[in-house]
């Protein structure tokens, strides 16, 4: 088994249930079912749902959501393992038969219509809490001037903006966190991103 990458967005506090519903419709307008739901039943127990409805996240308010696409699968993680975000996770299977990832991320992304002030980033499980990850940082959050820093030295950058946020943009690094030496990666690393969240916790 793979490391699973994970993908988080922590939207404005005040938006963070219609950048739930947004960020689910996403999926589910491109194709992914909600499979299964687990979230905590008020007491020190996990409960589970089996098929579960965009309305059933919103009553829980924080779980887990498991979603299929055909032998694909993702984990939508909300506010349950990661406080205030929302977090899209799974394994290198993610990335099979994928035949155009750019234009899948691109597509993804633009239907979550994330509300400015959003942070993004992406990267695998063992570097989440790395300022700058040696390895497997595949989605990147820059402001307009470091945006433009990146421009200046890769001008080809530009056809890997994912979504502008205001005066922010969200580009992927890499067709997957999985590869090796991207140079994007390397050029990000070297300029600097906006600062990190809390660390991670697990429940459960």
């Amino acid at each position: 088994m793979s490391e699973r990458f994970w993908t988080l967005i922590r939207p404005p506090k005040e938006h963070f249930f219609e950048t739930l519903t947004r960020v689910s419709e996403s999926f589910l307008g491109l194709g992914w079912t909600l499979e299964r739901l687990i979230y905590g039943d008020g007491t020190k127990h996990l409960a589970e749902l089996q098929n579960p409805t965009l309305r059933d996240l919103l009553r829980v308010k924080a779980g887990n959501a498991i979603l299929a696409n055909g032998a694909r699968g993702i984990d939508l993680d909300f506010d349950f393992q990661f406080p205030r975000s929302i977090a899209i996770g799974g394994d290198e299977t993610f990335f099979v038969d994928v035949a155009h990832p750019l234009e899948e991320m691109r597509a993804t992304f633009a239907g979550m219509h994330l509300p400015e002030g959003s942070k993004v980033k992406g990267t695998l499980e063992g570097t989440l809490d790395v300022r700058k990850p040696s390895r497997g940082w595949w989605i990147a959050q820059l402001s307009d001037r470091k945006w433009q820093e990146l421009l200046s030295m890769a001008p080809e950058a530009v056809n890997r903006e994912l979504i502008r946020m205001g005066k922010s943009h969200v580009i992927l690094l890499a067709d997957s966190p999985y590869k090796k030496g991207d140079n994007l990666s390397k050029l990000v690393r070297v300029i600097g991103t906006r600062p990190l969240w809390p660390r991670r916790l697990r429940k459960g």
